[in-house]
């Protein structure tokens, strides 16, 4: 049966992950070909992302990656960096103040998009999780801003056949991220002036964020950036990367809405964090949440939505959808 959107998923997470309580985490390791095992019977993805690391892995070595994606029949989608887990780039990466930092970051980052190249994926992610700040008088923000947008520009530069995304988030590990929000984003894109440089946005990082999943999706389509799309849920208050539809359920479909409305062709990819949970069904069920969210759209018609927007009366959309959720 034809799905309403092409479906990923992060694999990193879908192991043994500790928290920081229980760092040893709650489950046994799975290898990466169990991973693959277990993911091809969900029946329910065309691909997966992958975290790539010059330290090496499955993830990171085409010679073992390809033969288990080809034997699933799965493609490789984003392939994400990893400036954030070393030492090294504890005051920043690609806006690092120190100028040999920011150099090792660009070539490890070359580095990356090289193998992205190889492999044959859709893109290359770019979450800078630890360039930002923390304290007042700790940043030159204009040197870091300008180091950032010049790093980007170099990347993209070096291999202007691959896109590359930048992923907003608030907050963590940095008190403030330098890519903080969708608007950011956009406004370093513009700055950056390549047109292989866009977003890949995590409705759950909007969601930490106090904002709204469909409105900063819209935004990246208007401006033809938004070139993939991570999916989970949380409460609001952080970055729980729960289970989609799990917390939220009208922001959901009015995503879904957006996306269909938009015409967006890109991957959605599930980044979740299943730390008790059955990691494979919590997958599952993303998924299949996010397709009765799309049937409901179907089910109302985009002509009636477009119709009740017009006319700005919420009840009447609430109306709509109370019948259709729990009329049948």
């Amino acid at each position: 049966m034809k799905r309403a959107f092409r479906y990923s998923t992060i694999t990193g997470s879908l192991n043994q992950i500790g928290d920081r309580f229980m760092r040893c985490g709650y489950k046994r390791d799975y290898s990466y070909e169990e991973i693959l095992t277990e993911l091809s019977r969900l029946d329910v993805l065309d691909g997966v992302e992958l975290s790539y690391s010059t330290e090496g892995g499955v993830e990171s070595d085409e010679k073992r990656l390809l033969p288990l994606l080809q034997r699933f029949h799965l493609v490789p989608t984003f392939v994400n960096s990893s400036l954030f887990g070393e030492q090294k780039w504890m005051f920043g990466s690609l806006s690092s103040p120190d100028e040999a930092v920011r150099r090792s970051a660009i070539a490890d980052t070359k580095r990356g998009l090289d193998y992205t190249r190889s492999i044959r994926a859709a893109g290359y992610n770019l979450w800078t999780g630890q360039d930002g700040f923390d304290y007042p008088f700790q940043t030159d923000y204009q040197r870091q801003w300008d180091s950032f947008v010049e790093s980007v520009r170099e990347l993209c530069d070096h291999a202007p056949d691959i896109r590359i995304t930048l992923e907003p988030k608030p907050r963590e590990p940095r008190n403030r991220s330098l890519i903080d929000t969708v608007p950011t984003a956009l406004l370093a894109c513009a700055e950056i002036g390549r047109k292989n440089v866009g977003l890949t946005i995590d409705v759950g990082h909007t969601l930490a964020a106090g904002g709204n999943m469909a409105r900063d999706l819209d935004m990246a389509l208007r401006a033809d950036r938004l070139f993939n799309v991570h999916v989970n849920d949380n409460y609001g208050t952080w970055d729980d990367d729960m289970i989609v539809g799990s917390v939220h359920l009208l922001e959901w479909l009015e995503v879904a809405w957006t996306l269909k409305r938009r015409g967006y062709a890109g991957f959605v990819s599930v980044d979740i964090f299943p730390y008790r949970e059955n990691q494979f069904e919590a997958v599952r069920e993303s998924i299949l949440y996010l397709e009765r969210f799309a049937a409901l759209v179907d089910r109302i018609g985009m002509a009636r939505l477009d119709e009740l927007l017009a006319r700005r009366s919420v009840t009447e959309v609430l109306k709509v959808v109370r019948e259709e959720v729990f009329a049948r």
